[in-house]
């Protein structure tokens, strides 16, 4: 009898929304049941699934746009997607889920499941008493983290600022990203509760559901086979440095003393051990010397996202305040530092 109704609310739930069958039916799919396996292989460390927008489209263009229009109904707010590079997070916490509140005066306890900012708690007990405190043994928390965001550097114009956004992380996307990172992060934009001084007032925020890195850290990038059998063919040649070399601002014509001191940044060593335990670093120390206008525009360095970005779009006039993080080489090429002064000079001599 139990199964006869549970069928009977999944037929009327079908019914009232013919996309459920639709999205089951692409849950069932060859590349989807492959993911959901390896999500239960590494569970509990992680629950969410990330799945390609692209292969909803191609699946059901109709499903897909149902779910870009009207991603809950529940939800007032609307799911979007933002770009742009860690500003800051904080420790991870943790947030209440599940309250349980016992009554302090007949010792009746009741669930309540917890949302947004503000505490919820029993209005009255049955036996017609406020004074609840709270179980923290049987309630339920989950890991909470707010992460600051800001506009990615390439999208502003002359001396506009970088707007910012902070986002809450919860569950199994704490601790996914680090400062400097570029990441995309889809979720749905809520409002923080107003202050008690300024109720007109909101501030914003994102509730994350999914956090991708757009850019992979040097060490994280996975080098398919044939790559490496191409990189070991280059090391055994005799010109590689020439080659290297000659791949730094192709279209700047000479300064080779500082493309060679560019390419050697650019690589890092390995840590050694002598005999008797003396140990030697493998980082690579490079001093270049020259006037604050020895590389022009068009010539590029890395920043500490990993990207590679032109020195030119950094700034507009001499002088002008940076904040701009940048990889300064060392720790084996991923040490950060950070810019703060951008200098341009017209036809100045370089060295």
């Amino acid at each position: 009898m139990v199964e006869e109704l549970k069928e009977v609310q999944a037929s009327e739930e079908t019914k009232e929304n013919p996309f459920v069958e639709k999205l089951e039916e692409f849950f069932k799919t060859q590349s989807v049941k492959k993911q959901v396996e390896r999500l239960i292989g590494s569970y509990p460390e992680k629950k969410s699934l990330d799945l390609d927008f692209k292969e909803l489209e191609q699946f059901d263009y109709q499903l897909a746009d149902e779910l870009l229009a009207n991603p809950d109904t529940v939800q007032l707010n609307k799911l979007i997607a933002i770009e742009g590079i860690v500003r800051q997070f904080n420790q991870v916490q943790p947030k209440l889920k599940i309250a349980v509140w016992k009554c302090r005066r007949c010792g009746n306890s009741y669930r309540i499941e917890q949302d947004g900012f503000n505490v919820k708690t029993p209005s009255m007990c049955e036996c017609k008493h406020r004074d609840f405190e709270l179980n923290e043994e049987e309630s339920a928390f989950i890991n909470h983290q707010k992460i600051g965001i800001q506009e990615t550097l390439e999208k502003l114009k002359g001396s506009e600022q970088a707007t910012t956004l902070d986002i809450h992380a919860t569950d199994d996307l704490v601790n996914r990203i680090s400062p400097g990172d570029k990441t995309i992060v889809v979720g749905i934009l809520r409002l923080y509760p107003p202050q008690k001084d300024k109720r007109l007032i909101y501030g914003r925020y994102l509730e994350a559901l999914s956090i991708v890195e757009k850019e992979k850290e040097f060490e994280e990038i996975e080098i398919l086979k044939e790559e490496e059998a191409e990189i070991r063919k280059l090391a055994k040649r005799q010109d590689i440095f020439q080659i290297l070399q000659n791949s730094i601002a192709p279209s700047i014509y000479g300064h080779n003393t500082v493309k060679d001191a560019i390419v050697l940044q650019l690589f890092g060593g390995v840590k050694k051990i002598l005999p008797g335990e003396m140990k030697v670093r493998g980082n690579i120390h490079i001093l270049l010397v020259g006037d604050p206008g020895c590389l022009v525009a068009d010539e590029r360095i890395v920043l500490g996202n990993g990207a590679i970005e032109k020195i030119g779009n950094l700034g507009t006039e001499h002088l002008q305040s940076l904040k701009v993080q940048v990889l300064s080489g060392g720790e084996g090429g991923r040490k950060r530092d950070l810019a703060t002064c951008f200098h341009y000079y017209k036809q100045q001599r370089r060295v």
